[in-house]
């Protein structure tokens, strides 16, 4: 929603999901984003990380990692904003680096997902961040 979000409450495998607050200015929420292009042209996608209140946001080729701290005024970004190609020197020279068209965080500890066109990566985030594969959306992992 370009420049805001919404706060959603959902129930997995329910109909009881609903909008808790907003559409609002993500910098009205957020105070540790304002003047950034996240408040600005807004978050393209994010994933949440196996690290408490932790989240890594992506708009256009910028990412950042950042606290959230929900409920809480004093949320922060813990590193960036950078480029994609910074934060995750392993997307140099590959078609994630100038932007994520969506990404989830995986099941698997400090694991994560992005998709961009007919491309998907799968990445360990940790501090000793790398690539594990990129694949085509459609192939079959086994």
């Amino acid at each position: 929603m370009l420049n805001k979000y919404v706060l959603v409450n959902y129930v997995p495998d329910t109909i009881d999901d609903k909008v808790l607050f907003g559409p609002l200015l993500i910098g009205a929420r957020y105070p540790s984003l304002r003047g950034t292009a996240f408040a600005e042209r807004g978050i393209d996608c994010a994933f949440g990380s196996h690290h408490k209140d932790q989240a890594f946001i992506f708009s256009e080729n910028l990412c950042a990692q950042i606290n959230y701290a929900p409920h809480i005024a004093n949320n922060k970004i813990i590193k960036g904003p950078t480029t994609i190609a910074t934060m995750f020197p392993f997307f140099t020279k590959k078609v994630f680096e100038s932007g994520v068209d969506a990404a989830f965080e995986s099941t698997k500890k400090y694991e994560a997902y992005l998709f961009k066109g007919d491309q998907r990566a799968l990445i360990n985030y940790d501090y000793d961040s790398h690539l594990i594969a990129i694949y085509l959306i459609n192939q079959w992992l086994s």
